[in-house]
């Protein structure tokens, strides 16, 4: 749950720190009302991830980026991948070829592009288009197409997910859990169920849509 509180209170902490409000606004690259409106209990619902790492960078040491993600909840958002110019604004959310993964984070290959989702997003959550290299999601997805992924590292059995095996490769398996096995099923009945260890695999983002390649014509 998000808390409020808390979060005001580190706020008010870091405004001290400025001669003024609106210095406060301009270092951090937030709007001074929207700030006053946390720190006067005004606002229910969590800022974005964006909006709290523009936070702790203009906290002078005060506080970190990964402790104003634990106080607004964002239990599931992995954070660290992708640079901020390639983070999604608003509904419109960046397309990516490929992600590697390297010094312990994720990396993304981003083309500059960008698609528009009518779906209405939850603020909560950070959204990003991972561009299909393979048909081991037929009928669902083909090469070229997109899955609109929720970004998370965590998982749930029955659901489908965008992860890495192996630290190398990456792929979209529906996730099966039988007693202390997981198994990885593709859809294209050619590419085999595997059977891993929860340490054989990173989890990069839920499947939540798919759009094909039509829509883009």
């Amino acid at each position: 749950m998000f808390n409020k509180v808390d979060f005001a209170n580190i706020l008010k902490k870091i405004n001290s720190l400025y001669e003024n409000q609106t210095q406060f606004a301009n270092a951090s690259g937030v709007n001074r009302t929207y700030l006053s409106q946390y720190m006067n209990l005004k606002l229910d619902t969590p800022p974005s991830p964006k909006i709290l790492k523009g936070i702790a960078n203009a906290s002078k040491g005060l506080t970190t980026y990964d402790d104003l993600m634990k106080i607004c909840d964002y239990i599931d958002i992995i954070d660290n991948f992708f640079e901020d110019s390639i983070h999604q604004q608003g509904n419109s959310i960046p397309i990516i070829d490929n992600i590697i993964f390297e010094n312990g984070i994720f990396m993304a290959n981003h083309n500059g592009k960008y698609i528009n989702l009518e779906d209405k997003l939850n603020p909560s959550k950070e959204y990003f288009a991972y561009k299909v290299s393979d048909n081991s999601m037929l009928p669902l997805l083909d090469v070229g197409d997109l899955a609109i992924v929720c970004k998370q590292n965590n998982y749930e059995n029955g659901k489908t997910y965008l992860l890495m095996i192996d630290d190398n490769i990456v792929c979209i398996r529906k996730i099966i859990i039988i007693q202390d096995i997981i198994e990885l099923h593709a859809m294209n009945p050619y590419y085999p169920i595997q059977k891993l260890s929860n340490t054989d695999f990173k989890i990069i983002g839920r499947v939540i849509k798919a759009e094909n390649k039509s829509a883009f014509k």
